[in-house]
């Protein structure tokens, strides 16, 4: 497992450090110079040889390492060079062959050392740096085609079928700039024309074991920022560079994508394949806390699996996740919340016959949405990984939370709530260690009869069973109309527990 994880991130840093443009100046050699320093600023330090030219400098031979945390060994990339042309403006032209091997040494303390050999190939590739030295940067990069495809692996000198990698990007064109001083800053923003992966695994420890994946995204678009202080080291102390200042967030967005997909685990065979209509991936760090965002619209799973007796399909109109987490100490209360959408989730009517040969059930598609919310405060710097490995106690304090909306619809059964409560954090004796809370949830069903009702003559729910949730649904609701039922439930101040006024606790 180890060796698996160093490899993946090995691939990753190698693949950053040749599709991200780095700092540069309006001569080749403050540009080299620029190179050197960002990188040291990133905690990996770089040997090479240089040769100085009329035209500008050439770098061969370049080595980069990084120091793997808490001591796990290094990781080493060597790449055959580059050329930094002074184009005769007051700016400089970078450029790379065509087609470049790169190799990344992972050689951790107490595993297994991994070599890969990468091969970076490009087509139409240009990037044009311009700017004042010191101040701000500018740079302008485009490339008809580049790709990355992994050649070998060797384990510790020895040769290893791990498959086959390749991913390519075509039609790339983007802008950046870089902002120096004691905070440096940095914004993006980059158009590809399509992104195609074509990963195909073997499992070295199974002689038949794969994963396959094959797939494209079309006009992608993003959008980067971030900060980074000077004077705290985020390698050592990310909890104090925040504090500092240092943070990041970008977007991601894509106007359709299909990929398809097979795999063989412990003799279990599955294969698919899908498709979407576009989506979004957002991302947020600072010390105002992590933003995750992903969402897809129009997409569709088609799978078979020796494990299932029939294929499985479905399609789905939005998927979207929202989450945000507050990880800074703070005195000050800090909002947290979580949103997902899954609407109109459908499955064909092969499906439904399975279950439903009689038609007896709606087969609409079916819908839920979640949005909660509330504040907290954070007593412990999440991010700082020794001090929430010896936490004994939650890292902070529940104040109050919201759901702002709920809804469920699937089958003929909709449900919808609302509500609030606080939460006393002096008391922790009332509900045996929790914050006493109070406050309450408003719901509301519709159609949960006549759903069991059909299920009982269809023979998926027995009579008894039918009884005894008709009785739990009785206890808990009051009728509000034909085949609707309302529920409140109520925590009171002193920690009784309340529904529709009857107390159950």
């Amino acid at each position: 497992m180890m060796t698996r994880f160093w490899m993946s991130r090995a691939v990753v840093v190698a693949a950053f450090a040749w599709t991200t443009p780095a700092v540069a100046d309006v001569t080749a050699k403050q540009v080299w110079q620029d190179f050197k320093a960002t990188y040291a600023d990133m905690g990996i330090a770089m040997t090479a040889t240089e040769e100085a030219s009329a035209r500008g400098l050439s770098v061969r031979d370049m080595v980069m390492r990084m120091q793997l945390p808490e001591d796990e060994g290094t990781v080493e990339i060597t790449v055959p060079g580059l050329s930094l042309t002074n184009v005769g403006d007051g700016t400089v032209e970078l450029g790379l062959p065509d087609v470049m091997p790169i190799t990344v040494l992972v050689n951790p303390e107490d595993e297994e050392s991994v070599e890969i050999t990468l091969e970076h190939a490009q087509t139409g590739f240009s990037t044009i740096v311009s700017g004042n030295p010191g101040e701000t940067m500018n740079y302008a990069y485009s490339a008809a085609e580049t790709s990355l495809r992994l050649n070998s692996v060797l384990v510790d000198g020895e040769p290893k079928d791990v498959g086959t990698a390749m991913v390519s990007l075509n039609n790339i064109a983007g802008v950046s700039e870089i902002v120096t001083g004691a905070m440096r800053a940095y914004t993006s923003d980059v158009t590809v024309g399509s992104l195609s992966y074509d990963i195909d695994v073997v499992d070295p420890e199974s002689e038949d074991g794969f994963v396959r994946f094959e797939g494209q995204l079309n006009d992608l678009s993003s959008e980067g920022e971030g900060r980074i202080p000077e004077t705290v080291d985020y390698r050592e102390d990310m909890a104090g560079a925040m504090r500092a200042g240092f943070g990041m967030a970008g977007t991601l967005t894509y106007e359709s994508g299909s990929s398809e997909f097979s795999t063989n685990a412990d003799g279990v065979q599955s294969k698919g394949m899908t498709q979407s209509g576009g989506g979004t991936l957002e991302f947020g760090m600072s010390k105002d806390g992590l933003r995750y965002g992903v969402g897809a619209r129009d997409m569709s799973v088609n799978m078979t699996s020796s494990e299932m007796p029939f294929p499985v399909a479905m399609s789905l109109a939005e998927m979207d996740l929202g989450l945000t987490v507050p990880v800074s100490r703070s005195d000050e209360r800090q909002d947290f919340g979580l949103k997902l959408t899954l609407r109109e989730l459908a499955v064909p009517e092969q499906m439904w016959a399975m279950v439903d040969p009689g038609g007896q059930l709606p087969h609409d598609p079916a819908t839920v949405r979640v949005d909660l919310g509330g504040s907290v405060t954070i007593e412990q710097d999440m991010m700082n990984a020794e001090k929430m490995e010896s936490l004994d106690q939650p890292p902070g304090k529940l104040h109050n939370a919201t759901l702002n909306a709920l809804e469920v619809s699937v089958a003929g059964v909709e449900l919808t709530g609302d509500g609030a409560f606080t939460f006393d954090n002096s008391d922790l004796e009332t509900f045996d260690g929790v914050p006493r809370p109070e406050g309450q949830v408003s719901l509301r069903l519709e159609g949960a009869h006549a759903l069991l009702d059909k299920l009982t003559a269809m023979g998926l729910m027995a009579e008894e069973q039918v009884t005894g949730m008709r009785m739990m649904l009785g206890l808990f609701s009051t009728p509000a109309g034909e085949d609707v039922l309302t529920s409140d439930i109520k925590v009171t101040p002193d920690g009784k527990v309340l529904a529709n006024g009857e107390r159950i606790r």
